[in-house]
């Protein structure tokens, strides 16, 4: 018997889209409303808002905010793991996405969402590789190329 998926979570590609600031203005406010008594969905719905900025802190923000929701609210364990794993990927922080994704993937084997973030780790794991072995022999040429323009010109000033 197939498992059914049962989890809602945003597409993958969510994340490339940056929040508007009247958007997070308006989850920032209701969040604030709040306090000191903060909805765990209010803190969820501002964790995903900052993790949708263009900022780096921001991210980082919702990324301890969704920490701090899979500690407390085991119900939404789940879908947190989820939600931390495409902030390291925003981060850049492929392998922690990985293992964050990997949790949940053995947990819900199904979900369409986290297989499709395994299919982008695995792009920006493979695209980074690329542009590593790039910037490597860019450098190894460089160093080479320096090396023979050195090497010619030490020996050129030997000759009598």
């Amino acid at each position: 018997m197939t498992e059914k998926h049962t989890l809602r979570l945003a597409d993958p590609s969510a994340i490339d889209s940056i929040i508007s600031v009247d958007e997070f203005l308006q989850i920032k406010e209701q969040y604030d409303a709040e306090q000191p008594l903060i909805t765990l969905q209010t803190k969820f719905n501002l964790a995903w808002a900052l993790v949708r900025s263009d900022s780096t802190q921001h991210v980082q923000q919702g990324l301890s905010l969704f920490c701090s929701i899979y500690k407390d609210s085991p119900e939404r364990r789940l879908e947190c793991l989820y939600y931390i794993a495409l902030s390291h990927y925003k981060l850049k922080q492929y392998e922690e996405s990985r293992r964050y994704l990997n949790m949940l993937l053995s947990k819900d084997p199904n979900s369409p969402e986290a297989l499709k973030l395994k299919n982008r780790l695995y792009d920006a794991v493979t695209k980074e590789g690329y542009i590593g072995m790039v910037v490597v022999a860019g450098a190894v040429v460089s160093v080479a190329a320096l090396v023979g323009w050195a090497s010619k010109r030490l020996f050129s000033k030997r000759r009598p």
